[in-house]
């Protein structure tokens, strides 16, 4: 559970204007929820209540909350209250200074918090409301407020990643107070909704399968049963927008692992099947030797457990992943000879001394299961299934089969494995993004802690910085002698030793250098495209300010500099040096534009879409060339190979993809991250395409072997 852990819970039980009437619960509710997450056993959060305030000093906390955060942070809101809908429609939650006549300027929007979630950098955040809409109620339970809406759309339509919301009802239904009758009256006791929760995170109850964490699912699906238990009437619902598990507490339950490790190495160490937890901590003695700090924490945990083979496995593969020496890689990834470059040719870039990933014979799996078939084919597993369990026959370096059971994820993660044809350079917590320097010799790549460069000659840090947050863009200007950051909406500009040389002063989200060095482009939300003069870092041009309800997600100059494109929204603008718009390229469809590239001979400009596909324009009269399918989730990055006769393409679906450009094919597919990609880039002399992910590494493929295998066994992108 990495990043700060904050919990925020709002309390209402008393109100000015009469309408709203007093309610038992809250404050009950407030306390003890605040001691469970507080506990350190448990939740772990810094808890902050609020108790009868003022809409607009819980506007302001809830702002600053969310726009303090960090990407790795965990916020938590819990609501307890009432909540009511204005004539609109619209769901307000009420604070003590709340009038009904006055919904809008006094109570709190649902469409305020859901905004503050999706334009924050925390990609991790619960909420929880005990609030209750109009319905019918049994006799013996006080109902809380009145007025029937659909919360849960209200609050998550067109939410960003990260957020799961749960609330005490459904849209026609109560929440319900214990107590004898629905007068107010009696000691204040717990709502059945918060009780639910409290007594799921303090007992352990609610990890569902027992692997000692509780994520929104499972909290979830063990308060919907509690409360239908207690209570049929009332219907607890939810609305998950996560990639991958939201993790909200500590249980006592099963072997307790970090969240930050793979889910498949997580499953495997808690299997009841000896051979696979001993895989299992062979994957973690891979991650521990190429640096990965959470790995070789649990390994030192794993070695002081109960189950003394386990103890023992770990202590071996811990001995071994810090006393081997740096591994190299596999032979047949290495280049073959190249002949000596020119002065303007790109730097000839080293075989890195990275990890290929394939596995040696020794772990090649022949895969069959009962119920069903199963092969593997370029690399590429296929199964179908009608059983939960799988039979592995295991070649042990040629001394027979050894059977046994697999889970399918651990299966995924073997057949991940065996389909990697990459080098894994560096694994390090979460890298954003790597790109390559001009001429080819500096590959910098960015995490949480800062920006790293690294010679390509060598693969040796040459220069490091801190950057203080998470890294929306990092770019090298054409000369490769300075280097442009965003980071939080701030501009600052590197010399490529890593001293900062100037932080603008305009937020920006976003940057671009144009081909002669000469300008640097940035773009901000409710903000103008602005120019700068790199020689003294003056302001010589702004846009009109195109669409304040979007902003530009990337900008890019044309090769020959005099045309600029930059997304907004649903659309691409094209604009000259001097900013006046001469072009508008609208999404096939409703999706929002994120990323561009122009080809290196600025004959195309590609664009990605949310929606998952590739666009491709004839910058001569800007028509369609081609639509590329096929990725199942959000493209993260594109970027054209130096010839242009190629794109690459990253995904929150885990692969990359290249494409023929001429006539939209797909070239390979590249598996091997164990989550999001979250760029990808060629190098300067078209051997290698790198790659960032979620899991931490950076992986660089050799294009040389990667092209040369069939995509068969792949799924075929579709040219439109």
């Amino acid at each position: 559970m990495a990043g700060r852990r904050t919990a925020l819970l709002i309390v209402t039980d008393t109100h000015a204007d009469p309408t709203f009437r007093a309610l038992r619960a809250p404050q009950a509710d407030a306390q003890a929820l605040a001691d469970v997450l507080r506990n350190p056993e448990i939740g772990g959060f810094t808890v902050e209540t609020l108790v009868n305030r003022s809409a607009d000093e819980v506007r302001r906390r809830l702002n600053r909350l969310f726009n303090e955060a960090e990407r790795d942070d965990m916020i938590l809101c819990y609501v307890s209250g009432h909540g009511v809908k204005d004539v609109s429609g619209q769901l307000h939650l009420v604070t003590t200074d709340t009038e009904h006549q006055l919904l809008p300027t006094t109570a709190v929007a649902a469409s305020l918090l859901r905004e503050l979630i999706d334009n924050s950098q925390a990609r991790r955040a619960a909420l929880w409301l005990d609030c209750c809409y109009s319905g019918a109620f049994p006799s013996g339970r006080a109902p809380k407020a009145e007025g029937s809406v659909d919360v849960v759309a209200q609050l998550t339509a067109d939410s960003g990643r990260g957020c799961a919301v749960m609330t005490a009802s459904t849209a026609i239904q109560y929440a319900f107070e214990r107590g004898p009758d629905p007068h107010v009256r009696g000691s204040a006791q717990p709502s059945v909704f918060t009780d639910a929760i409290v007594r799921g995170l303090r007992t352990g109850a609610a990890d569902l399968n027992a692997d000692g964490f509780i994520d929104a699912n499972e909290l979830y699906v063990f308060v919907h049963d509690e409360v239908k238990k207690n209570t049929p009437d009332q219907t607890p619902t939810r609305s998950v927008q996560l990639v991958g598990d939201l993790y909200i507490a500590h249980s006592n339950r099963g072997l307790r692992l970090n969240p930050d490790l793979p889910a498949e190495i997580r499953q495997g160490l808690r299997s009841t099947v000896t051979r696979i937890r001993m895989a299992a901590v062979e994957e973690l003695g891979e991650l521990a030797s190429l640096g990965d700090e959470v790995a070789r924490k649990t390994l030192h945990q794993l070695s002081e457990d109960t189950n003394q083979p386990l103890a023992e496995a770990a202590r071996a593969t811990l001995s071994a992943s810090t006393a081997s020496p740096d591994p190299q890689p596999a032979q047949f990834l290495m280049s073959p000879a190249q002949p000596p470059r020119s002065k303007t040719e790109p730097a000839q870039i080293a075989p890195p001394p990275g990890v290929s990933t394939p596995y040696p014979p020794q772990f090649r799996r022949l895969l069959t299961y009962e119920g069903g078939t199963l092969s593997v084919t370029a690399g590429c597993l296929i199964w179908q299934f009608t059983a939960p369990t799988w039979t592995s026959a295991i070649t042990l370096g040629g001394f027979g089969l050894v059977t046994v059971m697999f889970s399918i994820p651990l299966l995924r993660l073997y057949a991940l494995r065996r389909e990697d044809r990459s080098i894994t350079l560096t694994k390090e917590r979460f890298v954003s993004t790597a790109t390559f320097s001009p001429d080819g010799s500096i590959l910098a790549t960015a995490n949480f802690s800062g920006v790293t460069l690294r010679s390509t000659e060598t693969w040796k840090t040459v220069a490091g910085f801190k950057i203080g947050g998470t890294l929306n863009q990092l770019s090298f200007s054409p000369d490769g002698t300075l280097l442009a950051t965003v980071c939080r909406n701030v501009v600052k500009i590197w010399h490529a030793n890593g001293k900062q040389a100037v932080a603008l002063p305009y937020n920006a989200d976003t940057t671009a250098f144009s081909p002669d060095g000469e300008l640097l482009a940035t773009s901000a939300q409710d903000a103008p495209i602005t120019l700068w003069r790199t020689s003294d870092w003056k302001p010589v041009a702004q846009s009109s300010q195109i669409r304040p309800e979007y902003h530009s997600d990337d900008m890019a100059f044309a090769p020959g500099g005099h045309l600029l494109a930059a997304t907004w929204g649903n659309a691409i603008h094209i604009m000259d040096r001097a900013l006046n718009e001469s072009q508008l390229l609208k999404a096939p469809r409703s999706g929002l534009f994120k990323f561009i590239a122009f080809s290196p001979d600025g004959s195309l400009l590609a664009g990605c879409t949310a929606e998952r596909s590739i666009v491709m324009w004839r910058t001569d009269d800007w028509k369609e060339h081609k639509v590329l399918t096929g990725h199942r989730n959000v493209v993260t990055a594109i970027a054209f190979n130096p010839d242009g006769t190629a794109i690459a393409s990253s995904s929150w679906d885990g692969t990359v993809r290249l494409w023929n450009v001429s006539d939209g094919r797909v070239i390979a597919c590249l598996r091997g991250h164990l989550g999001w990609v979250t760029s990808v880039a060629f190098s300067p002399d078209g051997r290698y395409v790198v790659s960032t992910g979620q899991d931490g590494t950076v992986k660089l493929w050799p294009l040389w072997e990667i092209t040369s295998l069939s995509t068969a066994g792949h799924e075929h992108g579709e040219a439109g």
